[in-house]
């Protein structure tokens, strides 16, 4: 549940900076840069909990995000 509400905040604040995403394409583009930073920290000697569930949630709300964003505002015009 913490994980979920940090998650939705984050949204919030993307969507207060950011708006929606402009396309599939552009989504995906950040999904990709999240999960390689969490695929990086994935290949460290030492692995660092924190920072692996910080990475986890920023491509949770790219997800998430993406879900809103592409599926349901352009699926409901």
């Amino acid at each position: 549940i913490k994980l979920l509400n940090k998650v939705s905040e984050q949204i919030r604040q993307c969507r207060e900076k950011y708006g929606d995403y402009a396309s599939f394409s552009e989504a995906i583009s950040i999904l990709r840069e999240e999960f390689e930073e969490l695929w990086a920290e994935h290949k460290r000697k030492q692995l660092d909990f924190e920072r692996i569930e910080e990475e986890i949630c920023d491509c949770l709300t790219v997800l998430f995000k993406m879900h809103d964003d592409i599926v349901v505002k352009r699926n409901a015009r």
